[in-house]
């Protein structure tokens, strides 16, 4: 059973990208849905074995013994999880979870104004639901897309990059100089390296960046106060700090915004 649903349940559906999806899940024993629900899923092995031969009506000597261990039959391979640092990728996270429901059972309703105001849904790690369901929140960029948003990057951290659970600050986070080149020269399975999205961490502005003529930046005042200026998604510290959770307080001061600087 998955969420209390058994197979048929579970994986109703008619849209072979959510169906794909449910039958990939990964669950807590390190299965994959389609371990238990292999007919749902279009899994099953067909029966390969040789006929049987007719009986002979001569006596047959039993086969010679060998030294040679019988191998077991091989696994079929994984398919290995999308690359999230890709935001090409169009599918919905298999391991997200919220309030212990995933992407398709978290966002599951017939009213347009609900799913958009789950799919906005800012979590404890200052992401929103729908940079986990992609697929559900159609919140998929194309490669032309992606490739402009990538380019436009100058002198700045990739605000929603995440490898291993991190953003740029994090995964980057080391007084060791060998270790910030290597982490920085990691090359992502899209093809791109960690520097390409984490420019102001792996300090590898453009060109262009370096010669242009310096923009006007307010100082930054050190007494122990509020920037006045300062605005996220529309709103001053006051009301963007606005919480009774201390968690959900670390994480939005410590989300890092487009200019490379931390909320707090």
């Amino acid at each position: 059973e998955f969420g209390g649903k058994s197979c048929a349940v579970f994986l109703d559906t008619a849209r072979q990208a959510v169906l794909k999806n449910r039958c990939e899940m990964l669950l807590d024993n390190g299965k994959m849905v389609q371990d238990y629900c292999i007919l749902s899923c279009g899994i099953c092995i067909g029966d390969t074995s040789a006929p049987t031969p007719q009986p002979s009506s001569l006596p047959t000597e039993p086969p010679a013994p060998t030294s040679q261990p019988i191998k077991a039959p091989s696994a079929s391979p994984v398919e290995a999880p999308p690359d999230w640092s890709d935001f090409t990728v169009c599918a919905n996270d298999p391991t997200f979870e919220l309030d212990g429901l995933g992407c398709d059972l978290y966002l599951s309703t017939g009213r347009p104004t609900v799913l958009k105001n789950r799919c906005e849904k800012e979590l404890d790690d200052g992401y929103r639901v729908q940079d986990y369901c992609r697929l559900r929140c159609d919140n998929c960029r194309t490669a032309e897309e992606f490739e402009e948003e990538m380019e436009a990057l100058k002198c700045v951290n990739h605000p929603k990059f995440r490898l291993q659970g991190e953003n740029c600050i994090q995964f980057l986070s080391t007084s060791r100089p060998g270790v910030l080149e290597s982490r920085c020269e990691r090359e992502l399975e899209n093809g791109y390296k960690v520097q390409d999205y984490c420019r102001l961490g792996c300090e590898i502005c453009l060109p262009e960046e370096e010669t242009a003529a310096p923009t006007s930046q307010p100082s930054l005042d050190f007494t122990c106060k509020n920037d006045p200026t300062f605005e996220v998604d529309g709103k001053g510290c006051d009301l963007y700090l606005s919480t009774g959770r201390p968690t959900v307080l670390k994480n939005r001061c410590e989300r890092e915004l487009d200019n490379g600087k931390m909320v707090q």
